[in-house]
């Protein structure tokens, strides 16, 4: 077991965390970033960006990159199937808040702008490596200990199983709303806590590209009777189908699959189910942010439901205010 000295440790390479890498290494403050999943996300979650976040990015030089990766606000539509033709809108986030004039005279920034998780997560993580920082995925944190002159971590690297012993200055935990260092430090959240909403997310694999021209950026809305769900698109073979549903052990793999198949609308198409996930949103806030050398950020510190909140625009922002004072 070997030991290691670094200013500050990130813990979670969601928006949260990549971005406080960069936001450090602006500051010549050196970090480590650590992230137990093997790579970055593909899930198309987290999808628009607000005015503010783009303004962050501006700051590091990375507006340009970001915009180009994305695309307008994204749309809602409603189809019978993918396959058909009629299409239904609904107003756009911008029309419904008639704020997108009203801004040009604080920002030059659009209101809005379409760029996902999959989108956003490889575009930061490229640019923190090409910038020289320390990015570590397959990489966990196993415990910590900390006193009035630092933090002792220890981490292992997932794919060959060896331990060392990391000492930090500050650990930052952007580890996610189950956040785990928030659960060692005894910190107690405050709020309604988990809601009566269930959804299911359901990933998979189709070579769905002619069903989806047009509309790559856009949340589809397949709602006729026996089946009601959004497909969200993550490239031309990969995507998401979205349910609000109260029993999840009724969707089996196969069950998902048949409605995926069923609201694409062309049965020939061969579907591979990747992941079916049940998710609950919660809304729960900290009761504090930092306890001696150990500080909250993104959703670790606050998780909010889509509809009452910002998401990743909130972990972002805190991330570039907890940066400017570390």
């Amino acid at each position: 077991m070997t030991d290691e000295h670094v200013p500050v440790l990130i813990v979670g390479a969601g928006g949260a965390g990549l971005s406080l890498s960069l936001l450090l290494h602006q500051q010549g403050i050196a970090s480590v970033l650590l992230e137990r999943r093997s790579d970055v996300s593909w899930y198309p979650r987290a999808r628009n960006l607000n005015f503010r976040t783009l303004e962050v990015f501006r700051g590091l030089g990375l507006e340009p990159q970001v915009i180009a990766a994305g695309a307008h606000l994204s749309r809602t539509l409603r189809k019978a199937t993918l396959a058909s033709h009629g299409v239904e809108g609904f107003p756009s986030l911008e029309q419904f808040l008639h704020i997108a004039d009203d801004l040009k005279v604080f920002t030059p920034e659009p209101p809005f702008w379409y760029c996902p998780q999959s989108r956003l997560e490889p575009l930061l993580l490229e640019e923190a490596k090409c910038r020289g920082c320390d990015v570590r995925y397959n990489t966990e944190l196993v415990s910590f200990t900390q006193d009035s002159e630092g933090v002792s971590a220890t981490i292992t690297d997932r794919a060959t199983d060896t331990a060392s012993v990391l000492q930090t200055d500050y650990l930052l935990a952007a580890d996610g709303a189950h956040s785990h260092i928030r659960k060692a430090l005894g910190v107690k959240g405050e709020g309604l806590g988990v809601l009566d909403e269930h959804y299911i997310f359901v990933y998979f694999r189709a070579p769905w590209s002619e069903l989806i021209r047009g509309y790559e950026n856009d949340a589809i809305l397949i709602d006729r009777p026996g089946i009601r769900g959004f497909f969200l698109i993550t490239d031309a073979d990969r995507g998401m189908f979205l349910i609000q549903e109260q029993s999840a052990k009724d969707y089996t793999v196969e069950r998902c699959k048949e409605l995926i198949v069923d609201g694409m609308g062309k049965p020939d198409l061969t579907v591979e189910i990747v992941d079916v996930g049940h998710w609950q949103p919660g809304q729960l806030v900290a009761e504090h942010f930092g306890q001696g050398r150990v500080f909250l950020v993104g959703d670790a510190a606050h998780t909010m439901p889509p509809k009452l909140g910002l998401g990743v625009n909130t972990a972002i922002q805190s991330a570039q205010n907890l940066a400017k004072n570390i």
